[in-house]
């Protein structure tokens, strides 16, 4: 469902997870109008490609859609 806030569409959302000093990978999901937005935060050191998960998150939910039709 959309949300109003005085009068002005909320348009989107971005989720943030904060990343603690015992994780290197925090990742944070939001459903809102529709949309389900995935958003992930890390620790350049023990995550320097952060691209990876990216790609893999984005790989699995291509393969959920071509085994829901």
């Amino acid at each position: 469902m959309t949300l109003f806030a005085l009068g002005a569409r909320l348009r989107r959302i971005v989720p943030l997870v904060p990343i603690l000093s015992s994780h290197a990978l925090g990742i944070a999901v939001a459903s809102y109008d529709g949309q389900i937005v995935f958003s992930l935060a890390a620790d350049r050191a023990a995550v320097p490609d952060l691209g990876a998960p990216a790609d893999g998150i984005e790989e699995s939910l291509k393969e959920l859609r071509e085994l829901v039709g």
